[in-house]
């Protein structure tokens, strides 16, 4: 039977990662939690896995090496151990399998030699001008001083000020999924949202606007077909405001839609995917078309209903957009365009605070990113020192289902910039995060204005603005943080800290540990040995062809998977001189050449399909249920069970199977299965399987790194 236009999926399906990167992480340790797998006799290289989260030099996409903390411990730089996207834990979710490393304590030896009085957190912001880690739900919680807290963040003085307020009165933050904790009031909600300073003449008939729309979309709901689309009242003036809000930027003409459908017209040929025919030219839309209504809630929708999965054209939402639509011409029709979100993005670009100010705003408070960013705080910032590292972490480097684009994305289109420091701002998601030895102090009487850094990583010197009175920065410092570019400068981004007049003798081992444990950040900056890497790797995907003939290999079973495995390892490791496989086995401390591959007992036990495709810059993906995928595409669209569905689902919606394998299924089978799964129906197949692996791939459409580490 065909699938109806809603489905349920598996709960959490984002929570575990799931691909053994490029190849191998070291053979040591017990292995609870962890796949390891054998080292490959490079060498030079000891591939990596991704653990706890970015700025911090473990984490994220940082891939540090799981290993035992007596030979290699990872390095710590960070006060939290945890996943990007979930939990660390090991499992298989459905159909793919989840795996990282559990890290229980991150001390290495050049740590363990700075000694703990010389280890001082610094509380250091982007820039002086403002409080620019703050969300803004903290301006209105029925507190004055909120609000005034961030008008003392114009010196370095104000910004110590605003961290001390924020810990002594961290702001709520509540989930559309929560409702017993979300705020019913519409006014506040609206309120929170709004950028500090700025005022327009029509702010203050938003509230009235957006309570209006609650109680309609209330009463229109009772008519609906389905109940997948009907929200409780809570929900439903959440969804109100982020209407009115949307209102607000096609009325006052803000920017931010605008430059959405700008990008997605240039990736897809359409404004509004799915709604608007694709076109050479951008089609001439009325201000509050149904369309661009239908597309933002079908957008935010899985932030209200959650594990389901919804037609854009489901006709329950058609009537919901068509409601709305028709009210948000009618009141704003006779409002002033004067709007204090247009006042605000309107402020000066001179400063790369002067950006960070804004991006802040955007991600974790304007209508298109704010429920992503509860969202991401909910499962990364369970403590209130973990809400300006999440941040950060969010506006710069996360991709969100706006077609797989990030705060940076929208922001770069939003603002009136020139193209080169539009492409500037759209690096940020590669902030430079390493340790640096200031080298000189730039002052104009108390003020210091810049500072002279060297990476100690790379070696390279970076200029960096701070515009501080009272500098907690000296000469001959070692500062651990994340730097930013903009118009020839850098700025500090998250939080630093501070080694004090740490020995230079500590620098090799800082370099060694950052390029084994935290390879891809190092890429970043370390260019000539990024080219080493990316030379292996394609030589990883070369081996891998010439071992299996093709790039991608179906297994009937994960012991079937874990034997042919086995036997390409004995044949790299046969290819190896004797002095290749000292070598490798000493830098890797091994026991033994060519050590065993073990794999978790879920996957040796799986029995419904394994697929292996090879990338040469991402690695190895490991597909489960690669029988359900595949059974499933077969049926070109027509009469999938649930098993097939689910299976497809995992495959898309995983954001560590890269876009190449699921383009080599499509080539294969078609992309019909991929529509109907997504319950998408009558649209052209490519573009189709292109927004879908947009929409939950987007940081696969970034400049990417391989995954292995080198040993220096």
């Amino acid at each position: 039977m065909t699938p109806a236009l809603e489905r349920s999926r598996e709960k959490q399906v984002h929570d575990l990662k799931r691909r053994f990167q490029i190849h191998h992480a070291l053979a040591q340790g017990k292995h609870i939690g962890v796949v390891v797998l054998a080292c490959q006799p490079c060498g030079f290289k000891i591939p990596a896995q991704s653990a706890t989260h970015a700025p911090h030099t473990v984490g994220r996409d940082g891939l540090p090496v799981a290993r035992t903390a007596q030979h290699n411990a990872a390095l710590e730089c960070s006060r939290r151990h945890r996943l990007g996207h979930g939990p660390d834990e090991l499992g298989i979710i459905r159909r793919l399998l989840g795996m990282c490393p559990k890290i229980l304590h991150l001390m290495t030896s050049v740590q363990e030699m700075l000694k703990d009085g010389l280890l001082v957190a610094k509380a250091g912001m982007i820039g002086a001008d403002g409080d620019f880690h703050r969300s803004a739900q903290v301006i209105t919680r029925g507190r004055r001083s909120a609000t005034t807290a961030w008008h003392h963040a114009i010196t370095w003085r104000g910004i110590r000020a605003i961290l001390k307020f924020l810990t002594e009165h961290p702001p709520r933050v509540t989930s559309p999924g929560n409702h017993t904790s979300m705020s019913s009031n519409i006014k506040d909600i609206l309120a929170n949202s709004r950028p500090p300073g700025c005022r327009g003449r029509g702010d203050k008939y938003l509230a009235d606007i957006a309570k209006g729309l609650q109680r309609l979309l209330l009463k229109h709901q009772e008519f609906y077909t389905y109940p997948t689309c009907r929200l409780d009242k809570d929900s439903l003036g959440e969804l109100a405001a982020v209407l009115v809000e949307f209102g607000e930027d096609i009325h006052a003409e803000i920017g931010l839609w605008s430059g959405l459908e700008r990008m997605q017209q240039q990736f897809f040929g359409t404004p509004l995917p799915f709604l608007v025919e694709p076109t050479d030219a951008p089609p001439d839309l009325a201000p509050f078309d149904q369309r661009r209504v239908q597309f933002l809630i079908w957008t935010l929708l899985p932030c209200f209903v959650e594990y389901r999965v919804i037609s854009p054209t489901h006709t329950d939402l058609q009537q919901m957009a068509e409601a709305a639509s028709r009210y948000l011409a009618e009141r704003f029709a006779p409002m002033p365009k004067d709007s204090g979100v247009k006042q605000f993005l309107s402020t000066s670009n001179t400063f790369g605070w002067d950006i960070k100010r804004k991006l802040l705003w955007l991600g974790g408070s304007s209508y298109l990113f704010r429920l992503y960013f509860q969202r991401y705080l909910e499962a990364h910032a369970e403590k209130p020192e973990d809400r300006i590292p999440a941040t950060d972490d969010f506006v710069c480097q996360e991709c969100t289902e706006w077609s797989g684009l990030g705060v940076i994305d929208v922001l770069a289109a939003a603002l009136d910039l020139p193209e080169e420091d539009r492409a500037t701002l759209r690096t940020w998601h590669e902030r430079h995060t390493s340790y640096y030895r200031v080298e000189s102090l730039q002052k104009s009487g108390d003020i210091e204005e810049t500072l002279t850094a060297r990476n100690v990583v790379s070696g390279g010197t970076y200029i960096i603005r701070t515009n501080m009175d009272r500098s907690p920065f000296q000469t001959g410092m070692l500062i651990q943080g994340a730097l930013t570019p903009w118009r020839g400068e850098w700025y500090w981004s998250g939080r630093q800290q501070s080694f004090g007049m740490a020995a230079a003798d500590l620098e090799p081992s800082i370099r060694r540990d950052m390029l084994r444990q935290s390879s891809k950040i190092a890429y970043r900056y370390c260019l000539p040995e990024l080219e080493i890497v990316r030379r292996q790797a394609r030589d990883h995907h070369a081996a891998f062809i010439a071992h299996y003939g093709d790039a991608l290999v179906a297994f009937p079973s994960g012991l079937a998977l874990a034997a042919a495995e086995q036997k390409r390892m004995q044949a790299l490791w046969a290819k190896a001189t004797p002095e290749q496989t000292a070598s490798a086995m000493k830098k890797g401390n091994l026991s033994k050449p060519q050590p065993d591959m073990p794999f978790p007992p879920d996957f040796l036990d799986h029995e419904e399909g394994i697929g292996v495709f090879s990338d040469p810059v991402e690695g190895v993906d490991y597909l489960l249920a690669l029988d359900h995928v595949i059974s499933g595409l077969r049926k070109r669209g027509e009469g999938l069970n649930e098993a097939e569905v689910q299976a497809i689902l995992d495959a898309v919606q995983s954001d560590v199977i890269c876009p190449a394998f699921i383009r080599r299924l499509a080539a294969g089978h078609g992309t019909e299965s991929f529509a109907a799964a997504f319950c998408i129906r009558d649209q052209p197949g490519a573009l189709t399987l292109e927004m879908l692996l947009r929409r939950y791939k987007g940081a696969h459409y970034r400049r990417r790194f391989p995954a292995i580490s080198l040993v220096v």
